[in-house]
């Protein structure tokens, strides 16, 4: 049997990208083989509005978040998914976060649910009296990961609109190193997509942090909390 030389494939438009093209999904066929590269060539070309879409948009295939070079099959969902509040974000600062920055962010009149997280720079007597932690971070990587993250929860959340900020340099104990903000039409959305951004920053983005002790000792700790080295004194 002969292989298939075409692919029809459903793309999803978001926000932006879906006022542009005055409907949120459109099939679209391309010769195969194929990348999403193509897809988003295609719908530029074919798709009404569709010429305001980046040449390079950020992009999901079957709720997963991929390259532009990725392959394309038959029946493959192609989501294209625009910058989170309208434009380039960054996701990391040194300045005190203010929950109510996020939360104006994500805030829409569609929006009946928003949940928020606050990380704080906890004392407790487990950790042998932490003043402060230390957070620092490669920096370019982290800007690209954390945009990943989230259009990896906005492709699993397409209604949802997310913000999330994470501090960098000496954090004293009370004061917040990560605030996220998630709203969707219903409060489950909400709930899930921030439990989510905050479960992954934990497990792929490339923060390290080090305690500062009251007795004057500093330890790195990986991201459950666990030493990972003697405490040293500074």
């Amino acid at each position: 049997m002969a292989s298939p030389t075409s692919a029809t494939v459903r793309v999803r438009f978001f926000a932006r990208y879906a006022e542009l093209v005055g409907r949120t999904e459109a099939a679209v066929s391309v010769s195969l083989p194929a990348t999403v590269g193509d897809v988003v060539r295609r719908v530029r070309d074919d798709v009404p509005g569709a010429g305001g879409i980046p040449e390079r948009p950020l992009a999901a295939v079957n709720l997963k978040h991929v390259k532009l070079d990725a392959r394309v099959q038959d029946g493959d969902e192609v989501a294209l998914l625009p910058p989170i509040a309208g434009g380039a974000l960054t996701y990391l600062t040194r300045e005190r976060l203010a929950l109510a920055e996020l939360l104006a962010e994500v805030a829409a009149p569609e929006c009946g649910g928003t949940a928020a997280f606050l990380g704080t720079v906890r004392a407790g007597p487990a950790e042998g009296g932490v003043t402060a932690i230390e957070y620092s971070a490669y920096e370019a990587m982290v800007e690209g990961e954390f945009a990943r993250l989230v259009a990896d929860a906005r492709a699993r959340w397409p209604e949802a609109r997310i913000a999330v900020r994470h501090r960098l340099g000496t954090i004293p104990t009370g004061e917040a190193s990560i605030a996220i903000a998630a709203a969707a039409p219903h409060r489950a959305q909400a709930f899930d997509a921030c439990r989510f951004v905050i479960e992954e920053v934990k497990r792929r983005i490339p923060v390290w942090k080090k305690e500062l002790r009251s007795d004057g000792s500093a330890v790195w700790v990986d991201p459950a909390g666990r030493p990972t080295a003697k405490p040293s004194h500074v």
